[in-house]
């Protein structure tokens, strides 16, 4: 079988860009979509990004886009790669709820900057 579909290349975005139906924008926009999505910060798969994110940044790094399955991370301006595991000490489940410290989180990562 022959994939004949081109590779899309993401682009950063600002939020404004609305959904399309047929041709016609929709009364809602992608910035809707993300509070929908990613509002709730505590949840288990998107505090790896967050992580991520936060150790990108630490690092001078994390204003690209987000490659959702690129081989590492982070990539540095200077051409090094960085994978980024967490292991949260509070998981998000029924019986305990935590809230990740993300002070702490970019004080650590700024440290090893």
């Amino acid at each position: 079988m022959t994939n004949n579909f081109p590779a899309i290349t993401p682009h950063r975005r600002i939020g404004q860009e609305p959904f399309h139906a047929a041709g016609q924008a929709l009364p809602f926009d992608l910035l809707s979509f993300w509070q929908w999505y990613a509002s709730d910060l505590t949840g288990n798969a998107l505090r790896g990004c967050i992580a991520a994110y936060l150790v990108a940044r630490a690092l001078g790094a994390g204003a690209d886009v987000r490659q959702e399955w690129d081989a590492v991370d982070i990539k540095l301006s200077v051409g090094n790669k960085q994978t980024i595991a967490l292991a949260p000490l509070i998981q998000l489940n029924p019986e305990r709820v935590g809230y990740p410290d993300l002070a702490a989180a970019i004080h650590r990562a700024a440290a090893i900057h």
